[in-house]
């Protein structure tokens, strides 16, 4: 269903949803303006520059997944369609102008977290990011070219075949020359980024796991290809330096860009003694390896596909390296 299908409104916020009591929610429902309608609001974030209403956690969150659906309709209709009036380009910047501008409006109403509910709001504010980020790094990411770039046996259930990976090599090798490579992969950064806080050890949510493999993928697309002479290495050690120096050259791609303004980020020192522009630094086998782990102690079976992806990104790796000990042995 598109978004622009659902011609009803927002849902009211948290005190009508969690009353105890008839009489509760009657109150409730008094006191809390009706929300507005949903077309209406997504059509005030497509259009820069309207003042958008003051919506509740909930109902913003609805947002961020109806202007994705559009951007998967404005997709679909370029596959599609044998000619447009609208570039693609046109399309993907207005979408890209609506995930901010939705973004300046989560900053704006975050509170501080309370002493009662600051463990579970960090955790719903650092989900609701990923989810952001994963938006901006779908926009400006052919997904199903990436994974099969990365080595995916199957996508969507069907098996992909030498010509599907030909010609998706052709894709991400074009793609990671872009400025959406570099869009991307900040976004990817940022989010793999917050998952390095002592406090993201396990983020409970469902969409979290497959999220950090897409933005895996993304990084290792745009910034891999680098090997090293040892096949022991610090895995986390080389991550936090890979995704550091990533997320500092922002999304345009150069020194000193990063934003820094991911509110899930706040309190991370990027001048911890990993950073940097090394060689070493800028290798994504640390991250990969580390996001596999990881991916293969959650029980569901889309992420355990996409830990075997990336463990197999590790295996070419080290069988990189020996093919490179045995020449220079000959």
């Amino acid at each position: 269903m598109s978004a622009f299908e659902l011609r009803l409104p927002l849902p009211y916020g948290s005190p009508t949803w969690e009353a105890n009591s008839a009489e509760a929610w009657h109150k409730a429902g008094k006191v809390e303006r009706p929300p507005p309608p949903f077309l209406m609001v997504i059509k005030l974030y497509l259009n820069p520059g309207k003042e958008t209403p003051t919506l509740n956690s909930f109902s913003r969150l609805l947002v961020l997944h109806g202007l994705m659906s559009i951007m998967w309709d404005m997709r679909r209709r370029d596959q599609t369609s044998l000619g447009s009036s609208l570039s693609t380009t046109s399309w993907q910047s207005r979408i890209a102008t609506a995930y901010d501008a939705w973004k300046l409006d989560f900053d704006s109403h975050q509170s501080p977290p309370t002493s009662s509910s600051g463990g579970a709001k960090t955790d719903t504010t650092r989900s609701t990011l990923t989810l952001y980020h994963a938006a901006h790094l779908i926009l400006h990411t052919d997904i199903l070219s990436l994974q099969i770039y990365a080595g995916a046996r199957s996508i969507l259930g069907k098996p992909v075949l030498r010509t599907d990976y030909d010609s998706s090599c052709a894709v991400i090798k074009s793609w990671s020359t872009t400025p959406a490579a570099s869009k991307s992969a900040y976004h990817a950064a940022a989010m793999i980024r917050s998952s390095l806080q002592p406090e993201s050890a396990d983020d409970g949510r469902f969409h979290y796991p497959w999220c950090l493999y897409l933005a895996t993928l993304v990084c290792w697309a745009g910034h891999g290809g680098a090997t090293e002479e040892d096949i022991v290495w610090d895995a986390k050690g080389e991550m936090r330096g890979f995704v550091e120096g990533i997320f500092e050259r922002g999304q345009d791609g150069r020194e000193g860009g990063g934003s820094g303004d991911d509110s899930s980020n706040n309190n991370h020192n990027s001048n911890d003694g990993n950073g940097g522009g090394s060689k070493r630094d800028w290798n994504p086998a640390g991250m990969v390896s580390v996001i596999a782990k990881y991916l293969g102690g959650i029980r569901w079976a889309l992420a355990q596909e996409g830990g075997k992806v990336l463990r197999g990104l590790i295996a070419g790796r080290l069988l990189k390296e020996h093919e490179a000990i045995n020449e220079a042995i000959v």
